[in-house]
């Protein structure tokens, strides 16, 4: 059987009431009992006194009477008539008063037992049941706001994930607790928009691999007169497009486990520098091809604590988005440094490049977010260097970052048209 939260609540209330009622009550009438005890005794010992005065006295009368007596003898030799009762001693006259006065005694003190003991027990249950319903009304009254709560989060779910409880009021246990609903609410909407954003592009991504291979290759089967350098080039671009879903693959398959990655890797010390040359070398034939000079500017302490694998990684992805959207025969400007209080060190990496602007830099790090590369994604590469990316690699860059504790931002010069990419991370 389920019991509501209101009535528990006032159960335990009424047996706590209910427990120190019958400890008041037992206290009341033991202490009573020992104080007509107490009171008994005094009167006895009152009645007591009484007594002894009343025999004191008896015996002066009995002095003088015995006085007049001799006299009485002397003059008429009789005996006189009046003989006090012997035997009178004060064992007697106790015993005679408590046979007396004890039943009365003992009769009043029990009756009063009795009343006190009735009033107290009729008033324990009054009390308890007037606390009863008093506190079920005002558990139900405190508790409605929760009633409240439970019924607006029941109305939400994905279509309505903007909704909030907006409780106002006092900074109580139940207006924290709404606000907290609500702060919860709001990184599931996050969530939820990010991870339906992500469906999306994921899908918009890996379809345009698709359909580019799936149209050129009804094309060539469309052209029966079809010459052999066709079906190679055709066959060319299918190897490329597998390549770049490939490519989406494993960054979605790396975006997948750093997100769900509950432990930290083995840490290490690793030096961006050699990190660097050796990413510069992976790229050697791309950077000659391009006619791209590469600029390098080394100061300081440069061993950072990461994992070596993920920094590679974060180099990669930086130095093949420079090689990729740079102008020809334009510069790549590499500078690592240390900031002035050798807290941390700085990877910069510079380009001049026309494939962004500065409307791009709020969402460069969000994932598929490839801005004026989309116009690229619909048909085959305009020109040997112009090749779109996925919208994955800074990304994965920036949660890498994240991971080391660090810091990544990009800027971007309307003058030069030159974009920045900074990378923070603490030194030991």
């Amino acid at each position: 059987m389920r019991t509501s939260i209101r009535s528990k609540i006032t159960l335990w209330y009424i047996a706590v009431l209910a427990i120190a009622l019958i400890v008041f009550g037992v206290f009341v009438y033991f202490a009573l009992d020992l104080s007509l005890q107490n009171r008994n005794m005094q009167i006895m010992a009152g009645e007591f006194q009484m007594f002894s005065i009343a025999e004191i006295r008896t015996g002066n009368i009995q002095e003088d009477y015995n006085k007049k007596s001799s006299e009485s003898l002397s003059m008429k030799e009789s005996k006189p008539e009046f003989t006090p009762q012997e035997n009178n001693n004060e064992d007697n006259y106790t015993a005679t008063i408590y046979s007396i006065m004890m039943p009365v005694v003992n009769t009043l003190t029990s009756d009063t037992l009795k009343r006190v003991f009735y009033i107290i027990s009729g008033g324990a249950v009054i009390i308890i049941a007037l606390a009863a319903s008093g506190g079920f009304f005002l558990t139900k009254k405190a508790l409605k706001p929760i009633d409240n709560i439970t019924n607006a989060v029941k109305e939400i779910d994905g279509k309505r994930l903007r909704k909030r409880l907006n409780f106002t009021g006092k900074e109580d246990e139940i207006v924290r607790l709404a606000n907290t609903f609500d702060s919860m609410l709001d990184k599931i909407e996050f969530s939820f928009n990010q991870q339906k954003q992500f469906t999306q592009n994921a899908s918009h991504e890996l379809n345009n691999p698709l359909a580019v291979i799936k149209t050129n290759v009804e094309v060539v089967l469309q052209n029966e007169k079809a010459k052999k350098k066709e079906y190679r080039e055709t066959l060319s671009l299918i190897n490329g497009e597998i390549d770049r879903l490939s490519k989406i693959a494993d960054d979605l398959l790396l975006l997948s486990k750093m997100d769900t990655e509950s432990e930290k890797e083995k840490f290490s010390l690793a030096n961006i520098k050699d990190i660097t040359n050796k990413i510069l070398g992976i790229f050697k034939s791309k950077i000659k091809s391009k006619g791209l000079i590469v600029k390098q500017k080394y100061k300081g302490y440069l061993d950072v604590v990461g994992v070596k694998k993920q920094l590679e990684q974060l180099i990669f992805n930086l130095v093949d988005n420079a090689v990729k959207y740079t102008n020809l025969k334009k510069v790549i400007s590499i500078n690592i440094y240390n900031d002035e209080k050798k807290e941390n060190l700085i990877f910069e990496i510079a380009n001049e490049s026309s494939f962004i602007e500065k409307k791009d830099l709020p969402y460069i790090f969000d994932r598929f977010y490839t801005g004026k590369f989309k116009k690229f994604n619909k048909t085959k590469e305009t020109t040997k260097h112009k090749t779109p990316g996925d919208g994955l690699g800074l990304s994965i860059c920036k949660k890498i970052v994240e991971k080391h504790n660090g810091k990544i931002t990009a800027r971007f010069s309307d003058v030069n048209k030159v974009v920045t990419f900074e990378v923070i991370l603490p030194l030991l």
